[in-house]
């Protein structure tokens, strides 16, 4: 199987400029052997952490996706297609489950939001199977964005709303800007302009204060938009 670090080198690209679902504007860091070797880019990038103890072949859904979105020829159908392939031919659940994670999010963020929606229902339903509660937790978030995107405002707020307060609690800060982001379109579904104002406002102070700003773009657009409407 061809691993990472081989897929990344094979599109010819460099790693430096950071792909539209950079985790924070910090150095590429592969972690990938014990004991948590750490080989950084020079430049901004993503942040992409590998467990060894869960992932022994280097397998990273978004370590994949970073390097597939910036292959010039690949789209979201293949890096996602990608990712859900490994995934199987590792044959491991928890990898699975962290694969649809991953791709339900990938999925919203080009608002394929159907797709998006069955690869957050595959994520839990492995995970409530297997009792992974990080990924069970995640892929309801997941699926509450989806839901959000498709107009679901009831199942969305609950989703997202239910699970983002334990997931916080938990220690969990990665991509709570996303997961803001996705309530506050399902305030604005839910026609509760107000609150979906004030969800942003959280996301954006979040970023600022964490660092992660990879979604910016779409926090001060909805903002912008959503002010518009008052």
């Amino acid at each position: 199987m061809t691993s990472i670090q081989e897929f990344c080198a094979s599109t010819g690209r460099a790693l430096e400029a950071s792909p539209p679902m950079a985790v924070a504007a910090q150095p590429l860091t592969w972690v990938d052997s014990p004991p948590w070797e750490r080989i950084e880019s020079p430049e901004p990038s993503a942040v992409i952490y590998v467990d060894p103890g869960a992932h022994r072949d280097g397998f990273s859904p978004n370590a994949i996706a970073t390097c597939a979105r910036i292959a010039p020829a690949m789209d979201t159908d293949t890096a996602v297609a990608m990712i859900v392939a490994t995934a199987e031919a590792l044959e491991r659940p928890f990898d699975l489950a962290y694969a649809h994670t991953w791709a339900a999010m990938f999925e919203s963020l080009d608002r394929n939001f159907a797709r998006a929606a069955e690869h957050a229902g595959r994520a839990m339903e492995i995970s409530q199977r297997h009792g992974f509660d990080g990924w069970l937790a995640a892929g309801a978030m997941q699926l509450g964005v989806a839901q959000a995107g498709l107009g679901d405002a009831g199942q969305a707020l609950a989703l997202i709303g239910g699970t983002l307060p334990a997931w916080q609690g938990s220690g969990a800060e990665l991509n709570i800007v996303f997961f803001l982001a996705g309530l506050a379109e399902a305030h604005h579904a839910a026609g509760q302009n107000e609150q979906a104002l004030a969800t942003v406002a959280r996301s954006i102070a979040h970023a600022e204060r964490h660092g992660e700003h990879w979604y910016d773009a779409e926090l001060y657009r909805r903002r912008g938009e959503w002010r518009l409407q008052q």
